[in-house]
């Protein structure tokens, strides 16, 4: 918004005085604001609206003028009129910075502080509306550039002439396009934030990412030192067996030579006791007879009863003899024979009763039946003797089914009926 008008109230907060240099005194208040005496001199930072750097000026407020005392670059001075305006400079690179202008020519100034800059711009706004008003009392604008007096006169003021309408429109379009402005530079504003937020959260996630790394990598390392140890000790442990093994084969090598060193200091002692015994009548030679003779009969006693001889002395079972394919009754192979047979009887006997539980499952006939490969999957969790079990129950007429030995897959469908319960 524009300063010029309306007035702005000092709102409560303590009247700043005007800025003043050696030589000058303070001018003072009217209708309750701030304001700067002619001949106040400040250093101050300028820059013209189509320049792009700023340069140091001494700056003098006057009654309808600022001087301007510096580079040569810079105006000698800028003559106020109503046409002009303050405000804050929103762009400005520089702190503490404000902007005047007739939308025709701008100047921005830069102060020391922010009270500076509050007083700077609430005196060039006084100045502007005194310029203002002694237009409208004396019905035409103040000439551009050269310093008016008021005049002053005793008689009734007149009545402020019409607004221009033109005039009204290029201020409210004046008022659009610095709000416009305005809002330009505060999305600028805004933009430059969220890149900023944007660059420390990517600057963010790369150190939490570094980090991670950096973690994993110690992981890692620490699980390959881990192993690296564990490995090292199966391998101290695998030394260490392999020692001990080597110790216990070295004393028990040592064991039986010992052992082997006494035995034949035992069958020397032997030697020498027989040696010394009473000797039969004939000497070392009758006693080697006797000796041969004995062995000759032992072996022909073994002869005599082994069936594997062709001219034997005895007569062997032939078949269909009672003792025909049977162990010698006490033998250690008639143990071993009946002992498989008991086995036999009892895996029948076991292949019967499952036998019997599947073909009840299945149907109720008289004559139990049931297929090959249902008896194969149901026999699999019992026994892996299936097939013989089933040959030998079939030679003691127990079962009866086709063929003699029956194979999963192919004779899957071959039936299997039992004849008789188990004995």
């Amino acid at each position: 918004t524009r300063l010029a008008a309306p007035p702005i109230p000092h709102r409560g907060r303590r009247p700043v005085r005007a800025m003043s240099c050696a030589g000058a005194a303070p001018r003072p208040e009217q209708d309750g604001e701030p304001c700067a005496a002619a001949g106040t001199v400040e250093e101050a930072w300028m820059r013209p609206g189509a320049a792009e750097e700023w340069t140091a000026a001494k700056v003098c407020l006057e009654r309808d003028c600022i001087v301007v005392a510096g580079d040569e670059a810079l105006p000698a001075q800028i003559a106020l009129s109503h046409e002009h305006y303050v405000g804050d400079s929103v762009t400005s690179d520089r702190p503490n910075a404000f902007l005047v202008s007739d939308l025709i020519e701008s100047y921005y100034f830069a102060v020391d502080s922010e009270d500076a800059k509050r007083r700077w711009m609430t005196a060039i706004a006084a100045r502007i509306r005194e310029l203002d008003a002694l237009r409208r009392q004396n019905g035409c604008a103040s000439p551009v550039g050269a310093a008016q007096e008021p005049v002053l006169d005793d008689s009734p003021k007149k009545s402020n002439p019409e607004p221009n309408p033109a005039l009204e429109r290029l201020h409210f379009a004046e008022s659009l396009l610095r709000s416009a402005y305005a809002e330009y530079e505060k999305s600028i504003a805004r933009r430059q934030q969220a890149e900023a937020r944007a660059g420390q959260s990517l600057l963010t996630q790369e150190q939490t990412v570094e980090k991670e790394n950096k973690l994993r990598l110690a992981e890692e390392e620490r699980k390959k030192e881990a192993a690296r140890r564990e490995a090292d000790q199966r391998r101290e442990q695998a030394q260490q067996e392999r020692l001990r093994l080597l110790q216990d084969a070295q004393v028990q090598r040592e064991r039986e030579e010992t052992e082997e060193l006494i035995r034949q200091k035992r069958a020397q002692e032997l030697r020498k006791k027989s040696s010394g015994a009473i000797k039969p009548k004939g000497g070392a030679i009758l006693s080697r007879v006797q000796a041969w003779n004995s062995k000759v009969e032992n072996h022909l006693s073994v002869q005599t009863s082994t069936p594997f001889k062709r001219a034997s002395l005895t007569r062997h079972p032939r078949p269909g003899d009672p003792d025909y394919g049977r162990a010698k009754e006490g033998s250690r192979t008639a143990e071993r024979a009946a002992s498989a047979q008991e086995w036999v009887d009892k895996e029948i006997n076991k292949f019967l009763a499952v036998f019997r539980e599947i073909a009840n499952a299945a149907d109720g006939a008289s004559t139990p039946t049931v297929k090959f490969g249902t008896l194969f999957e149901a026999y699999q969790e019992i026994s892996d003797s299936l097939v013989g079990i089933m040959m030998r129950a079939k030679k003691r007429g127990l079962i009866d089914y086709e063929g003699d030995m029956l194979f999963q897959g192919r004779h899957s469908h071959v039936e299997v009926r039992m004849l008789a319960p188990a004995t």
